[in-house]
């Protein structure tokens, strides 16, 4: 099951504290995860990649890079918290919509909130 649709079942069934891993790897993908309902996310295989197969300056730059692309996130959707992140609407188009129909979930809880 898709860490995306993990997030919005779990939201959508009433769990409070949601944890997004497996599957982030980019600055992108936290955002999308917190927009989704997570209160945090976890990055593992991307830091443990670059840790083996290259040097710390690689690693940093890794890091660098993620939060670069979790700021333009921020950007695009006029936050400057991630608190006003948590409440902007998100409106689900393709397989990730598809998929949360097929399991009878309301998408629409995250378009008006």
């Amino acid at each position: 099951m898709p860490t995306p649709l993990s997030i919005a079942e779990c939201r959508t069934s009433g769990i409070k504290t949601i944890i997004g891993s497996g599957g982030v790897r980019t600055g992108f993908d936290i955002a999308k995860c917190i927009l989704l309902g997570a209160q945090a996310c976890g990055i593992a295989l991307p830091f443990l990649k670059l840790a083996v197969e290259e040097n710390v300056e690689g690693l940093v730059e890794k890091i660098e890079t993620i939060k670069r692309e979790f700021k333009i996130a921020m950007f695009l959707n006029s936050c400057s918290s991630v608190y006003e992140l948590k409440s902007r609407p998100l409106f689900l188009t393709g397989e990730l919509s598809q998929l949360m129909q097929q399991r009878g979930m309301d998408f629409h809880y995250f378009n008006y909130r």
